[in-house]
């Protein structure tokens, strides 16, 4: 990633196009990185430790959800 962490990947997703969903996949228990994640657009964040074929496509389905719900809004 060229010396960039997750959280300065995220940034540069959301500059380019805020629209995009982004689900945050780290090995680390950081609350703090949590916080910090949900507050630049991510619209998950997952420990790795916990990521199962389930949870993904739960998160994918609530993604999906908020899209259909928002090209009914516009």
């Amino acid at each position: 990633m060229d010396g960039m962490d997750g959280l300065k990947v995220l940034q540069k997703i959301k500059e380019y196009d805020s629209q995009i969903g982004v689900v945050f996949c780290t090995g680390q228990e950081d609350i703090r990185l949590a916080i910090n994640a949900m507050k630049w657009g991510s619209f998950d964040f997952i420990l790795k430790s916990n990521v199962t074929r389930e949870s993904i496509e739960k998160i994918i389905l609530e993604m999906e959800k908020k899209q259909l719900l928002r090209q009914k809004v516009y």
